[in-house]
């Protein structure tokens, strides 16, 4: 078993945690039975082609830490990847 942190919103993180103690059992065990459920109902097709803008095709675009996670996050909700169709 591997170990993985998880940034859930907090609606999700209060009925996980409702469940588990509804079914007397571990955070871990509900989101385990959760997660195989939906990877089980997924479709095999593949995903979409996502493009990652660059700057002149040489790595991120100035200004931009990849290694700041919660930067790259702020950024991405101010600015959604584009999904060519």
């Amino acid at each position: 078993m591997r170990r993985a942190t998880l940034l859930l919103d907090d609606a999700i993180y209060s009925r996980v945690k409702q469940l588990s103690k509804q079914r007397g059992t571990t955070l871990k065990a509900v989101l385990n039975e959760l997660l195989r459920r939906a990877l089980n109902s997924v479709s095999t097709a593949r995903a979409p082609h996502i493009r990652i803008p660059l700057h002149r095709g040489n790595g991120p675009q100035p200004g931009i830490d990849i290694a700041d996670r919660a930067s790259l996050d702020d950024l991405l909700e101010e600015h959604p990847l584009h999904h060519p169709q």
